[in-house]
């Protein structure tokens, strides 16, 4: 699949240009130890691992894909083995948990704002004053 040989620092450049610094390290890491599975239409090796190891591997693999070019490539040769990119559950429920407090903080946010933003035919009394 890679046709030629990986231009190694170019890669970590891009890595490191579109992935958080923890991400990228992880994503170097791997890359380096299994970019001949892309070279060898051979993903085979990858159903062994663990679920999380093989999330790793996945995402470091489609990292590789994206940069060369050849992600439909790799999207089908992901789908002739059956692997799936899983997400982290633990992550999946924290951005869900972080996006319901936004929404809550919004709408606290608004419902305090139109509190005291008093028509001034209301502020005659004293019930509005402060």
């Amino acid at each position: 699949m890679l046709g030629s040989v990986l231009d190694w620092n170019r890669f970590r450049e891009y890595v490191r240009n579109n992935y958080s610094r923890v991400h990228a390290s992880a994503i170097l890491s791997y890359a380096k130890k299994y970019a001949y599975l892309l070279s060898d239409g051979d993903l085979s090796p990858l159903l062994t691992l663990s679920r999380d190891k093989r999330r790793h591997v996945l995402a470091s693999m489609s990292a590789i894909a994206r940069f060369v070019g050849r992600y439909d490539e790799w999207v089908k040769l992901r789908q002739k083995y059956g692997l799936k990119v899983e997400q982290n559950i633990l992550s999946i429920l924290f951005f869900r948990f972080v996006d319901a407090v936004t929404r809550v903080t919004s709408k606290i946010s608004i419902a305090f704002n139109s509190v005291f933003q008093i028509p001034q035919d209301l502020s005659a009394y004293p019930f509005f004053h402060q």
